[in-house]
């Protein structure tokens, strides 16, 4: 299956693409279609759920140093490498940068706490978590801004790819004009924009307009499952559990969450499931292989319901994509 998204740049023709299992980034590197997300992970799952995940054939694995478990996930890392199931170049690591590290001596002192505790040389890729900086306390809740300029973080990560530290960087939670700002300075063009993006909250301009940049979207939350803890989510009905989207699924024999996932794959955007089930992980890793015909994904663009599940930015008061 294929999927092009082209774009110009400055007179040069790109293919943006998901072939193979795999994604071209506006760099030319490779990209593998779905990754494992590892957000609420505990550290005792990860060991189990990793070997699980790489035996069915998962080759990318989304974390962060807020999520708390990239120790964990590196001491299972290593014993995956060390037992010869897959190799490190085999393998595509994403990282961020949290809120209170947007200052350039800090991006460095997280990228290489990052690597410490991954046990890995490089990271394939580092994005900006959130476009805002200062201090979050998790129990109030309360955010303390300190405004760094985006260019300062921006530019710390483009250190990091001369350093041969990270091989991609990008962004996460970001909007068109605060794209359209770090375009304007950037040396290294984002090469990826994550979101939270599912049948209830598509952000299909989003998606139009990083597409003609060559800004690959990622989803986050691609099932529209979960909340953030403390936070209220929204009183919708759950997306796997519409009439409509359990009939296609069981017209081709499969689960409304592969429905939902190829769906997210077929229109060009890159997805990060996550779950501790060995029989989830195998069905989120299938349906990058499911063909949707044409008319089901018609009726999954027409569902008019909007929610989102993980928009963090609300409890602080910030409306970013308001």
């Amino acid at each position: 299956r294929k999927i092009n998204h082209k774009f110009r740049e400055e007179g040069r023709k790109f293919n943006m693409e998901s072939e193979g299992g795999y994604f071209t980034l506006n760099n030319g590197n490779k990209i593998p279609t779905i990754a494992l997300g590892t957000w609420q992970a505990g550290d005792d799952d990860i060991q189990t759920c990793l070997k699980e995940a790489i035996n069915i054939g998962y080759r990318a694995i989304d974390t962060a140093p807020v999520y708390g478990n990239e120790a964990a996930l590196g001491k299972a890392l290593k014993a995956n490498f060390e037992s010869g199931s897959v190799c490190r170049d085999q393998m595509f690591i994403t990282s961020k940068i949290w809120v209170d590290n947007h200052r350039a001596e800090d991006v460095r002192k997280t990228c290489l706490k990052s690597l410490e505790d991954l046990q890995l040389e490089y990271l394939d890729l580092l994005l900006i978590h959130w476009p805002w900086s200062g201090v979050l306390d998790f129990e109030t809740g309360k955010l303390t801004l300190d405004p760094v300029p985006l260019s300062e973080t921006w530019g710390a990560m483009e250190k990091l790819v001369d350093e041969g530290l990270v091989k991609n960087i990008g962004l996460s939670n970001f909007n068109v004009q605060l794209i359209l700002d770090l375009l304007s300075y950037c040396k290294i063009k984002p090469a990826i924009n994550q979101v939270e993006m599912h049948p209830y909250h598509p952000q299909n301009e989003l998606v139009q307009w990083c597409s003609s940049q060559g800004i690959l979207m990622e989803a986050y939350c691609p099932l529209g499952l979960g909340s953030v803890p403390g936070v209220q989510g929204p009183d919708v009905q759950k997306i796997i559990e519409r009439e409509d989207l359990k009939e296609i699924a069981k017209r081709l024999s499969k689960t409304p969450a592969q429905i939902i996932l190829a769906w997210g794959i077929q229109r060009g955007t890159r997805i990060l499931p996550k779950s501790s089930s060995a029989v989830r992980l195998r069905e989120n890793f299938e349906a990058a292989s499911i063909q949707l015909p044409q008319e089901d994904i018609e009726k999954i663009n027409a569902i008019t319901t909007r929610a989102m599940f993980y928009g963090g930015w609300k409890s602080q008061g910030l409306p970013i994509f308001s």
